[in-house]
């Protein structure tokens, strides 16, 4: 006899939200501000004159997207930082900084 279980959409996107938020998000902050540091230590001037970082935390789902692939991600924001990462592997480096 099969059971028929009925699927709560925004009850699912709910739960992925809060987990993006809750833990995905302050794990990548904590590796992009490792990797801002690198950058700073390597002498890259607009991060030092207080601009915005090279390196930051993007997110991804919810429903203006109507996708079901919440995510959170560090990525290279300024034209420095992407150097950075070509040049030094500055995020592979540096995703320990996530771990708790």
């Amino acid at each position: 006899m099969a059971v028929e279980i009925e699927w709560n959409e925004e009850g699912w996107d709910e739960i992925a939200r809060r987990a993006i938020e809750q833990v995905a998000v302050p794990r990548c902050q904590a590796i992009a501000d490792a990797c801002n540091e690198k950058l700073e230590e390597r002498g890259h001037p607009t991060h030092k004159e207080g601009d915005e970082p090279g390196y930051i935390v993007g997110v991804e789902g919810g429903k203006p997207l109507k996708r079901h692939d919440y995510r959170s991600t560090v990525i290279t924001k300024t034209n420095e930082a992407m150097v950075d990462n070509a040049e030094n592997n500055t995020l592979i480096y540096n995703l320990n900084a996530g771990q708790e």
